[in-house]
C-alpha cells in the first residue's frame, strides 16, 4: 500500500509539473520557441536581462517583427515563467534600442511640451530616415505602446497608460559591450 501511495504521489507531482508548463507554448512557431527558450536560459544568469531583439541576434536569427510580437504575447500571457518578467514586466523586452529611443523622445516631448513632433522633426532628432521611423512607429503601435492618430503628422500618439506600459524601467537601458562577446542591455 505504501509503495502504491508513493507511486501515486510521484505521478501527481509529475502531472502538476507538466500542467504548470507555460500556456500554449506548444503553439509557438519554431522561431518564437527558439527565442523564448534562449530568453529563459539566459534569464538564469545573474544580472542578465536580454531583450527579444538581442536574443534573436544571439541565436543568429534575422530580426523579425512578427516573431517579436509572437514572443511578447507569449511572455505577457506567461509572466510567471521567468523572474525578470515578473519583476520588470514583459514589455521591457520587446523594443530594439532605436525603438526605446523613439519612445523616450515621444514621452519627453509630450510631457515637457504637450507636443507631438512631425515626422521630419522626429526623423532629424533621432537620426533615422522617415521611412524607418514610420516602420518603427507602426511596430510600436502593434506592440501596444502607440495608437493610430490621424490628427498628428506623425500618424501615431502615445497609448493610454503609456506611463505604465514599460513598467518600472520606462525604456531606460545601457548597452554593454565586452570584448569577444555580443552586446547586451542592462538596466
Amino acid at each position: 500500500m505504501r509503495r502504491w501511495t508513493s507511486t501515486c504521489l510521484a505521478l501527481a507531482v509529475v502531472a502538476t509539473l507538466t500542467l504548470a508548463a507555460p500556456a500554449a507554448a506548444q503553439d509557438l512557431s519554431p522561431d518564437a520557441r527558439g527565442v523564448v527558450d534562449y530568453l529563459l536560459e539566459d534569464g538564469q544568469r545573474q544580472f542578465s536581462s536580454t531583450t527579444i531583439p538581442h536574443a534573436m541576434d544571439f541565436i543568429d536569427m534575422e530580426i523579425d517583427d512578427s516573431v517579436r510580437l509572437e514572443v511578447i504575447e507569449h511572455l505577457r500571457d506567461n509572466s510567471s515563467i521567468a523572474r525578470n518578467l515578473q519583476w520588470w514586466g514583459a514589455n521591457n523586452y520587446l523594443f530594439t534600442n532605436l525603438e526605446k529611443r523613439i519612445a523616450k523622445y515621444l514621452i519627453l516631448l509630450h510631457e515637457r511640451d504637450g507636443l507631438s513632433p512631425t515626422t521630419t522633426e522626429a526623423s532629424g532628432a533621432l537620426g533615422v530616415s522617415a521611412t524607418e521611423l514610420t516602420a518603427r512607429l507602426g511596430f510600436m503601435a502593434r506592440g501596444g505602446f502607440l495608437v493610430s492618430n490621424t490628427e498628428e503628422d506623425l500618424g501615431f500618439g502615445l497609448a493610454p497608460g503609456y506611463k505604465r506600459w514599460a513598467g518600472p524601467l520606462q525604456h531606460n537601458f545601457h548597452t554593454v559591450r565586452i570584448d569577444g562577446e555580443k552586446p547586451l542591455d542592462v538596466w
